[in-house]
């Protein structure tokens, strides 16, 4: 609530409470009406010279709402782009999977020909999503709003003090819970990672949630649709993932040929990736015993790398 009584006009806020719809509809509006903001978009998600090729607001199937789909042609394809936009409110269950459902059924529907899931939310929103979260892309209202500073116009500056106010909003209305060992767990992960496999990469880790199983990681010169994804399990196998955005079951075969007997394809929709099962690993307890279950995951890494050239 704002207090009005102390406070002159020129003091007032502008937009008290942003909802997720205004940045919706912001959005969508910027998309049909700029195709510089569509391309650098498409950009941020790993697609060149995307030229627009519609956007919808709110679209439904069974498998839910999509809250703005953009499509794009880049070459001969048609990609669809199905965006969920979040400023505060906490995600439903499965969203991020449910996104994966409509893609597919795009597909199916020859609404698109392949599809990418963006979540879009402040940074701060994005950096407490589960490392499991099967989003494709993200990207940060802090993003957005830099983009709109790099503009000149009138219209840009409003949509950028639009989406700052989101933010700070984001920031008020979201705490992440922070699991201490976890975080530990994830700090000597990464010292581990930097010591003994200097060729990989990964962000250094902040604080981690109770949820922190997945790390992702990567090795010079690899675009944005190659990763490595490490899905630890406490007590069963795991697995290692070379993550193929972009790529099917058959792309997948085509490029990579006969794969040893332990490396096992994966797809959904148009999301691969070639996997390869690890001991567990348990990242609430301390990495120190754990030592050589991970030292068996970066080398089955290592192996999995070897067929990035593949996909470049």
């Amino acid at each position: 609530m704002v207090r009005v009584a102390s406070m002159t006009l020129d003091e007032f806020p502008v937009v008290i409470a942003v909802q997720e719809r205004d940045i919706d509809l912001l959005l969508l509006e910027q998309l049909h009406a700029s195709q510089a903001f569509a391309q650098w978009w498409c950009s941020q998600l790993g697609l060149v010279d995307a030229t627009f090729d519609g956007a919808w607001h709110s679209v439904h199937n069974a498998d839910g709402e999509t809250d703005v789909l953009l499509r794009v042609r880049v070459g001969s394809e048609r990609v669809g782009v199905l965006i969920e936009n979040k400023v505060a409110a906490a995600e439903q269950h499965e969203q991020d999977l449910r996104y994966h459902r409509r893609g597919v059924q795009g597909i199916k529907d020859a609404w698109f020909d392949r599809y990418i899931t963006c979540m879009c939310a402040p940074q701060a929103y994005l950096d407490g999503l589960a490392e499991d979260s099967q989003y494709l892309g993200r990207i940060a209202y802090e993003q957005i709003a830099a983009w709109f500073a790099e503009q000149s116009d009138a219209h840009s500056a409003w949509r950028k003090r639009v989406m700052d106010e989101a933010v700070q909003q984001g920031r008020r209305g979201y705490m992440k819970v922070v699991n201490e060992a976890v975080t530990a767990f994830h700090r000597d992960y990464y010292a581990h990672l930097c010591h003994t496999h200097p060729t990989l990469h990964m962000n250094p880790p902040g604080e981690r949630g109770g949820q922190g199983y997945w790390t992702i990681l990567w090795a010079d010169g690899w675009p944005k649709h190659i990763r490595l994804n490490h899905k630890m399990k406490r007590v069963t196998p795991g697995t290692v993932e070379l993550g193929l955005m972009g790529f099917s079951a058959t792309d997948i075969a085509a490029r990579a040929g006969e794969l040893p007997p332990d490396i096992v394809p994966i797809t959904t929709g148009r999301y691969g990736s070639l996997a390869i099962y690890v001991p567990p690993l348990d990242y609430k307890a301390e990495l120190a015993p754990q030592i050589d279950a991970l030292d068996e995951a970066f080398a089955a890494m290592q192996r999995l790398a070897g067929y990035a050239a593949f996909f470049m």
